[in-house]
């Protein structure tokens, strides 16, 4: 069911642009245009490709390689393995474009397929390696380290293309692609034409046909068309699909909101109140009828007028209830929909290492219709953050229309800028984390200041959610406030006397100052002083600041931190015990280690942890934040 929903919504978009086609000029002439933005992957990610071998990115191991004019600069896709275990076997590395007009396109990418060689032979050129596009291809072959520009004309009828690399029968064994770059042979009017389709073809999977007119008419009247329709591609590549539903049925709302489309599951997913599991839920229907000829919205069989209330009966996890349509033609339009007592998060855009431009959407239980907010993102985490781990950590800080910080409240918690989705990964089950945190919230003692700031918080508040990221269902995250400087009220830097007060730093990896006197697996305290820090730097032996920004106050001051460890790492049994009050807030210390034994911690130890100083100009005091407690303890500890 779920397949032939997906393939009928592909379906649809390429009738629209068939026959679009068929009354457009056919795109061609000598110019040739730039269109690499309609290349669904690059080499900077393996996202968007599919590849049946070993390809992986290279974030910067080996170096950068130049030839002439081409290159390969980190990060580059690229398979390898050591020439002492032979040639590569096949395998390829290919993207399917989709919504091409049809014309003649050259592909044209930087690449290496050589083999270098071992004790027993030497370097040679690469064979049986190509650089694919549509039905056409060019040999790839170079010398080891030398990267040459390679380029291949197709031609592209009936809307789809394959491009990549295929490896057949190879002596490399090592292949790598940078600066993947698409043209298309045509006339100024033409390419402006062949914008259109493609416009036209991709915004019907995201917007009604009445939208798509409307959107498409705007951009046509501005004076660059081919870049405003571009921008409204783009736009729209950072927008909810529509479900096959969408086609009859706009504006649908169930109760107070509408329904998040996981086009992967084929589903649409409506997050209601706890308390309507295992019972009846009742919520009054609104929709609008994409033109006259669609019949009314029908749920399991019975038609439902908008405005008028319906019963679900016995709702419960996994039950799907069936909504459709049907036109005056006999054409009907379907797909399942289920509920869920967690909010849906709705995540857009292309992410890495590096914030970049989205959007989020989220759906609580008991909350109005949230709107689609413009957003920026990118990943973040350790171990959690390498190549291989396809359920990623983001971190999304909300936008406004012009770009700029805007804040939203969600669940109850704070209302901020700043968001986290937790994937969970160390933690089959999920909840480690989050219900450690939550049990330090609950019994923590307040931090020092409290009577002056008595809604400082020792960890973050969150809640589960499930993410739907880019139309693909991604399972259960934590959605979470961040540890900062708003959320243990810390003072304010002061910008006017450039006065630093409030501190925070972070302790990301384990060292001697991290362990506040001795070497990770060590028991010997040898007494000696921490090495020495600089204010000008913004990491002191495995400490991260992170307030105030090192780029706002330079330079900063590392002497509370650096004064407090040092006490430790150098006091005596009867100095420490008369003064460690003085450095740190004992009583907090004091819970999380009551905390760590508890919860047998193998992360926590000094890493993973907050340090944070409320005003330094009045006590240097430390107090700590709990962090990222979802590591299980192993035999060993």
């Amino acid at each position: 069911m779920m397949s032939r929903q997906k393939d009928g919504r592909k379906n649809i978009g390429r009738a629209i642009l068939t026959a679009l086609m068929a009354s457009a000029s056919s795109v061609v002439g000598a110019a040739s245009y730039d269109v690499s933005s309609w290349l669904i992957a690059n080499t900077e990610t393996l996202d968007g490709w599919s590849e049946t071998g070993g390809f992986f990115l290279n974030t910067g191991a080996g170096g950068s390689h130049y030839n002439g004019t081409a290159s390969l600069v980190a990060p580059f896709i690229e398979v390898w393995q050591d020439a002492w275990y032979g040639a590569l076997p096949d395998q390829q590395l290919i993207q399917t474009l989709t919504d091409m007009p049809d014309g003649t396109y050259t592909l044209t990418a930087d690449v290496i397929a050589c083999w270098q060689g071992n004790f027993w032979n030497g370097e040679a050129k690469g064979t049986g390696v190509v650089l694919k596009a549509g039905d056409k291809s060019v040999g790839i072959s170079t010398s080891n380290n030398t990267p040459e520009t390679r380029s291949v004309s197709f031609s592209v009828s009936g809307g789809t293309a394959e491009i990549g690399i295929v490896l057949s029968s190879t002596n490399s064994n090592w292949v790598a692609i940078d600066n993947m770059r698409l043209s298309l042979e045509a006339d100024e009017s033409s390419i402006v034409e062949a914008e259109e389709l493609k416009v036209r073809s991709e915004l019907s999977r995201h917007y009604s046909g009445s939208e798509v007119e409307a959107k498409v008419a705007a951009a046509l009247q501005e004076s660059d068309r081919f870049a405003a329709l571009e921008q409204l591609r783009q736009e729209a590549r950072y927008t909810p699909l529509i479900s096959p539903l969408g086609r009859a049925i706009s504006g649908l709302r169930i109760g107070q909101h509408g329904p998040a489309y996981a086009e992967s599951i084929g589903l649409l997913l409506q997050s209601v109140d706890l308390s309507a599991f295992g019972n009846d839920f009742s919520a009054k229907i609104s929709y609008t009828k994409e033109g006259d000829g669609w019949g009314d919205l029908m749920i399991d069989g019975t038609a439902v007028l908008s405005g008028a209330t319906y019963i679900f009966k016995d709702v419960s996890a996994g039950k799907e209830y069936t909504l459709s349509a049907t036109n005056e033609n006999g054409e009907t339009c379907s797909i399942g929909l289920t509920f869920t007592s967690l909010p849906v998060v709705s995540l857009y855009g292309q992410y890495g290492y590096d914030y970049s431009a989205g959007k989020v959407g989220v759906q609580e239980p008991n909350a109005a219709e949230q709107n689609i907010t413009p957003a920026k993102a990118k990943w973040r985490g350790g171990i959690t953050n390498g190549e291989t781990k396809h359920k990623r950590n983001y971190h999304v800080k909300l936008l406004d229309a012009n770009g700029d910080k805007a804040e939203a409240k969600y669940f109850g918690l704070r209302k901020d800028n700043s968001w986290l989705l937790e994937a969970c990964q160390v933690d089959m089950l999920r909840i480690r984390n989050r219900t450690l945190t939550d049990l330090w919230n609950d019994f923590a003692s307040a931090p020092y200041y409290a009577s002056a700031e008595p809604k400082a918080l020792s960890a973050t508040r969150g809640r589960f959610v499930e993410l739907i990221l880019n139309n693909e269902y991604r399972g259960i995250y934590c959605m979470t406030e961040a540890v900062d400087r708003k959320q243990m009220k810390l003072m304010k830097y002061d910008e006017a006397d450039g006065t630093i007060h409030g501190m925070l730093w972070k302790a990301k990896e384990w060292s001697y100052a991290v362990f506040m006197g001795h070497e990770r697996d060590s028991n010997v305290y040898p007494m000696t002083h921490p090495e020495a820090y600089s204010n000008y730097s913004d990491t002191w032996s495995h400490y991260e600041l992170k307030y105030p920004e090192l780029d706002d106050v330079s330079p900063t001051d590392w002497s509370p931190l650096y004064e407090a460890v040092d006490f430790v790492a150098t006091s005596s049994d009867a100095e420490f015990r008369e003064h460690v009050g003085e450095y740190f807030d004992m009583p907090v210390v004091i819970d999380y280690y009551v905390l760590m034994e508890v919860e047998l911690s193998a992360d926590n130890h000094g890493k993973n942890l907050f340090w944070a100083c409320y005003d330094k100009t009045e006590d240097r005091k430390l107090t700590l934040a709990a962090w990222d407690m979802d590591a299980m303890p192993t035999a060993s500890t």
